[in-house]
């Protein structure tokens, strides 16, 4: 059975396998650039987090871009990372009979996807790696608790999104 659900760009967090070419090399502490400083920063998702939390999540992002129809990830894929969606729009869509979580995958074994993720329109995100974010949540456990409030809280978002949209009554054309 294949759901498909519209998500708009806000604050969605969504787990995900990287498709273009990225370089993780770790960065001199305070290295980080302006551009991803300010767009984590700005993102709907980690506003209020510290600015000593967002360099460190500095260390594991990079800005990656889909056209229109592209696939983020594929079900059963590696959940090797997350996207923190700017703008687009995106559709989950699901062949197994339980809805997808945005937040799972990334961060509990197996790390493997449940559903795959197309770009509806052209769609920017911030891409984090999971294996540095684990390790970073491990060694520093107030960015850890920060960060899974926020997991917990997105999930919690979108469970109540799928329900409402679920009781909506269907249209015939």
């Amino acid at each position: 059975m294949q759901r498909n659900i519209d998500l708009p760009p806000r604050a969605l967090l969504s787990s995900a396998k990287v498709l273009v070419p990225v370089d993780f090399s770790p960065a001199p502490r305070g290295a980080m650039t302006q551009s991803i400083a300010t767009r984590l920063e700005r993102h709907p998702w980690l506003l209020g987090m510290s600015r000593a939390h967002l360099e460190l999540l500095a260390e594991c992002a990079t800005v990656v871009e889909f056209k229109r129809g592209e696939v983020l990830f594929r079900e059963g894929d590696v959940a090797d990372g997350i996207y923190l969606i700017e703008t687009g729009k995106i559709r989950e869509e699901s062949s197994v009979s339980r809805q997808p979580t945005p937040t799972e995958g990334w961060m509990f074994p197996p790390h493997i996807r449940t559903c795959t993720v197309r770009a509806l329109e052209p769609t920017t995100a911030i891409f984090l790696s999971a294996p540095i974010l684990r390790d970073l949540c491990e060694k520093d456990i107030s960015l850890g608790y920060d960060f899974l409030k926020r997991l917990c809280l997105a999930t919690y978002q979108y469970t109540l999104d799928v329900q409402r949209k679920a009781e909506q009554p269907h249209r015939s054309l």
